[in-house]
């Protein structure tokens, strides 16, 4: 038969414990155990206090670095901004043979009626306005090539009715001996129109404009590159000759330009 354990002395001495744990509390004497106790425990709840902070830390550290990003992206585009504003400046006034003092930079801030992919742009909307002394009729050029002209100028931006968007003027061409015509805007090309069947138009010549400024100022000068001559339309039986003419100018990413005082 299995032997009976006796548990009586067990219960005697945790009782014993017990009633002595109980005399050294109340005599103050476990106080200065328990503060051993709770050094040496220090460690391991700081640890463990650390542990259950470290998402919130984390979350507060990826917070300012996000922060501190985009501020970074933020003074990188404004740098390079700059960068592409003084590089359209020496680049205009290196080519141009226009009077640097006669111009006036002007950043492009929107592309009225321009959807990518479905239309093509026919007006832009500059920074600059009457108070800087655009004037309506005002040309607006990018190097030595014609963009278009100032049709609103109120008192901080101005509106520009590009070169392809309908407008008329008279023009010439390079090469060919300055062959007159008239320039038409269609919207993603351009028309020169009115030229005599007598004259030789040639493929790939330049197309500038012949001036047409008023006494005011205002209007195209003389000599702007309008673009070059891609295809030409002769019939025997018609009074003129027409051919189609490509600018030089990719409209879509203009960024600054600038307009003829």
């Amino acid at each position: 038969m299995p032997r009976k354990v006796n548990s009586l002395p067990y219960f005697l001495v945790f009782f014993s414990i017990s009633i002595l744990l109980i005399i050294l509390g109340t005599s103050g004497l476990l106080n200065g155990l328990t503060g051993l106790i709770n050094q040496g425990t220090e460690p391991v709840r700081n640890a463990t206090f650390n542990i259950l902070t470290l998402p919130a830390f984390r979350n507060k550290t990826i917070e300012a670095l996000t922060s501190e990003n985009q501020s970074l992206r933020s003074e990188l585009a404004k740098s390079q901004s700059l960068t592409a504003d003084d590089k359209a400046l020496r680049d205009q006034f290196a080519q141009t043979k226009i009077n640097p003092l006669s111009l006036l930079p002007a950043k492009v801030v929107g592309f009225p009626s321009f959807v990518p992919g479905e239309t093509d742009p026919t007006f832009l909307v500059l920074d600059k306005g009457s108070s800087e002394g655009v004037k309506v009729g005002s040309a607006v050029i990018i190097n030595d090539d014609l963009v278009g002209k100032v049709i609103l100028a109120e008192t901080s931006y101005s509106k520009v009715a590009l070169v392809t968007s309908g407008d008329t003027f008279s023009a010439k061409t390079g090469k060919s001996g300055e062959i007159l015509g008239v320039a038409k805007g269609q919207g993603d090309s351009i028309l020169l129109d009115n030229v005599l069947l007598s004259q030789n138009l040639i493929k790939g010549d330049l197309v500038l404009t012949k001036g047409d400024l008023n006494e005011n100022g205002q209007g195209y000068p003389p000599d702007l590159v309008v673009g070059k001559i891609v295809s030409i339309e002769k019939k025997p039986s018609d009074l003129f000759q027409k051919a189609q003419v490509q600018s030089f100018v990719n409209f879509k990413n203009l960024s600054t330009v600038f307009i003829l005082k």
